[in-house]
């Protein structure tokens, strides 16, 4: 919600009129901020909460990472310029519940991860 205010407040400053949050179906029951109830009030909050109105855009609510991959696969996405790791180091771990869910959709699809882990993934 924090992240979500902040990026609202920069995209008036510089006149966008939404901010696109990455939450996915695969993490409702996961995260309270992932939730559609969740996204549909802070959008209806984002575009009464300055002059400016910005919606939050939420297009994956409905994919899980599998299918978010296979739209990313099908435009040519460079998927080693991504990162899913809460570790926060200079490498993702391979472990986490971010990373194993990441390698199952690369997995699920037959593709290898291009992403450098700290451990063989």
């Amino acid at each position: 919600m924090i992240l979500l205010s902040l990026a609202t407040g920069y995209a008036v400053t510089v006149g966008a009129g939404a901010v696109w949050y990455g939450a996915h179906g695969g993490d409702h029951a996961i995260y309270p901020d992932c939730r559609p109830e969740f996204v549909e009030k802070m959008d209806a909050v984002c575009r009464v909460a300055n002059y400016e109105p910005v919606a939050v855009e939420a297009p994956f609510m409905a994919l899980d990472k599998g299918e978010i991959l296979a739209e990313g696969l099908k435009l040519g996405l460079d998927y080693s310029q991504t990162w899913t790791c809460y570790n926060g180091r200079e490498r993702a771990c391979g472990r986490c519940g971010s990373c194993v869910e990441r390698l199952e959709a690369f997995a699920s699809h037959g593709v290898t991860d291009p992403l450098a882990y700290e451990e063989s993934a």
